[in-house]
């Protein structure tokens, strides 16, 4: 069964049992899948023809005692922001599970946060006016201090997040060398625990990293890579956004982002492959 299936069963069970904490809880889960899958009108949004994502937040909002569902919320609103690359908003729902954090002190919800508001923060800085870099510079520092606690205890977990968290400061503070050695780290520890969702965003970021630098050939072979490896092990979403970290489009170039696919070769392959498994879905937790 498709996890969006598994979902959509899921929340039609504890919704007929009345469940309903559980059943919110579900909500942000469920529309992250059939984001990713390309169920949305909008890449950026949760929003869908039997989903209000605006009435949903403000019922959040309003009711104190939903804290916990609100927190799962969004943090997965968290994640599909940084996935769209939508970095402002990703940054903004950061700042809203972070209000919430205390609800999930013991949940992998909780590991899910700090990475992706991580990234968020560190892809932010490219865009952050002068002023603001430092805060957003210091918060990603600290994100980085616990997911390295958590590394050193469960390296085959966390030590790729890690590595990644620690390519993208090291990237901000110009420390090239360091972040050279990172993002290749990062992909190794990745690909070694089979966190392929993880290996992809190593070599996208890799790839932006020696893109700016004027690498164009290192560039655009991590992008290939990043195809191979989201092939290897996923089945593609179909979405269009062509700033989104993780996307494969049903286009000619569906193997990279948007912002190189005009140079890119391995068009026949990928649009084949794209348009034959569209239907599936990525998992973006571990195993």
């Amino acid at each position: 069964m498709k996890p969006s299936g598994e979902a959509e069963n899921g929340l039609e069970f504890v919704r007929k049992m009345s469940f309903g904490l559980i059943s919110d809880c579900m909500i942000g889960q469920l529309r992250l899948i059939r984001m990713l899958r390309g169920l949305r009108p909008a890449f950026t949004s949760f929003d869908g023809a039997e989903f209000d994502e605006g009435r949903f937040e403000q019922r959040l909002e309003s009711k104190p005692q939903l804290a916990f569902a609100a927190s799962w919320y969004w943090i997965r609103k968290l994640q599909a922001c940084v996935y769209a690359g939508d970095y402002a908003s990703a940054v903004w729902a950061a700042s809203k599970a972070a209000a919430v954090l205390w609800t999930t002190p013991t949940q992998f919800e909780l590991a899910e946060y700090h990475f992706y508001a991580a990234l968020a923060r560190a892809a932010y800085c490219d865009i952050a006016a002068a002023e603001e870099r430092p805060q957003h510079l210091e918060a990603l520092a600290l994100h980085l201090k616990q997911i390295a606690v958590w590394a050193h205890d469960g390296p085959a977990t966390f030590a790729n997040r890690a590595a990644l968290v620690g390519a993208e400061l090291a990237r901000l503070e110009q420390r090239e060398l360091d972040a050279e050695r990172l993002y290749e780290q990062a992909i190794r520890s990745a690909r070694a625990n089979g966190f392929i969702h993880n290996e992809a965003l190593a070599y996208e970021l890799a790839s932006r990293f020696y893109m700016a630098r004027g690498f164009d050939t290192t560039a655009h072979a991590y992008l290939r890579r990043r195809g191979a490896a989201i092939f290897a092990g996923a089945r593609p979403a179909r979405c269009g956004n062509s700033n989104s970290f993780i996307r494969i489009s049903a286009t000619p170039d569906a193997c990279i982002s948007h912002h190189y696919h005009r140079r890119a070769r391995r068009t026949a392959g990928c649009r084949h492959r794209a348009q034959g498994r569209a239907g599936g879905v990525r998992r973006d937790r571990p195993r």
